[in-house]
């Protein structure tokens, strides 16, 4: 854990800057008001303007591994798709088969069945036990 070094008798407004982070005392404490470096990875107030390019990961789906948390974007084969782990509600993303899933999970509702591979299909989850599916866009 590490602890930071505040000014011991701070005025309003003052600020402070510690690993790339800077803080103001709004009087009663201290709040960090720009991004906030983890690890190489930044998390954003509300506001900020990000003026380069965010990327994520494609993921694979296995009969075991479909963690929302870890991405929006996934890939699959010809397995029955799971249910994911981790769905809040709001979420989208997509899914692209390079094969026909032979099955989904019960808390997909209308799934597709496209034709033609691979095709993106794209989700959204209404609720932990409800994801909505679009229609298959084929890309090939």
């Amino acid at each position: 854990m590490t602890v930071l070094n505040f000014p011991a008798s701070p005025t309003l407004n003052d600020t402070y800057t510690e690993n790339n982070v800077i803080y103001t005392w709004d009087g009663t404490k201290w709040t960090a008001n720009n991004a906030v470096s983890l690890d190489d990875r930044y998390v954003f107030k509300a506001g900020d303007v990000v003026t380069g390019s965010l990327t994520t990961p494609e993921r694979t789906i296995t009969a075991v591994a479909f963690d929302l948390a870890t991405g929006p974007y996934w890939t699959c084969g010809a397995i029955s798709i799971p249910n994911p782990t981790n769905a809040v509600a709001g979420m989208t993303g997509t899914i692209r088969l390079t094969a026909a899933p032979t099955g989904w999970g019960s808390n997909f509702s209308t799934p597709p069945a496209p034709t033609v591979f691979p095709s993106i299909v794209p989700f959204f989850v209404e609720s932990t036990s409800q994801i909505r599916l679009g229609t298959a866009v084929s890309v090939a």
